[in-house]
């Protein structure tokens, strides 16, 4: 359990990390946390382009943080950016998950909360 050991990069009021998650998908995800907030936090999956709010989720930053069995610091790098953090995220799950092991198919976990498509893309 890494709760307290993540090792974040300072984004203004936000701390950010690049983590995969205990028990899910095996591919890192983009976390994002306001310092002191406990209901402030999102979680973006840059390689199938969902993300899930703290809004939309009944947790807490805590209880994000409790699932996390892995965490690196991310790159310095505004979050709409996807076409930056689409191959940092997969080099970081090749990283982690070794690349033949990456997991694309599996769908978020509802766990967090509604997850939705992220810059507006639509619902087929």
């Amino acid at each position: 359990m890494l709760a307290n050991n993540i090792p974040f990069r300072i984004r203004g009021k936000c701390l950010v990390a690049l983590i995969a998650l205990r028990g899910h998908p095996k591919r890192v995800y983009h976390y994002s946390k306001t310092c002191g907030e406990e209901y402030s936090w999102a979680v973006r999956d840059y390689l199938t382009e969902w993300m899930v709010r703290s809004g939309r989720s009944e947790m807490t930053a805590s209880q994000v943080e409790e699932l996390i069995d892995h965490a690196e610091v991310p790159s310095p790098c505004p979050v709409d950016r996807i076409g930056f953090w689409k191959p940092d995220c997969r080099a970081a799950s090749e990283r982690h998950f070794g690349p033949a092991h990456v997991d694309l198919a599996t769908p978020n976990p509802p766990i967090l909360g509604a997850w939705k498509p992220m810059n507006g893309r639509r619902l087929l």
